[in-house]
């Protein structure tokens, strides 16, 4: 982890890295979301999380708010 990344993060760009012919600068491109989210669903989540349902008794996290 000398980047500060994690391991999984690492070993993924290396073996991209790897993969790549060495003159392809494109790689180094984030593939990062390019497109907004769709604000209906950021606005669902933030008030799920905000008043999650009664018989929960916590803050949802990602898979439950996803069920």
């Amino acid at each position: 982890m000398c980047l500060g990344r994690s391991v999984s993060w690492e070993s993924q760009w290396l073996k991209r890295l790897q993969e790549a012919p060495p003159d392809d600068l494109a790689i180094l491109h984030s593939r990062a979301r390019r497109t907004p989210p769709d604000l209906r669903i950021v606005q669902k989540i933030a008030e799920i999380r905000e008043n999650p349902p009664e018989n929960l008794q916590r803050v949802p996290g990602p898979r439950a708010i996803l069920s």
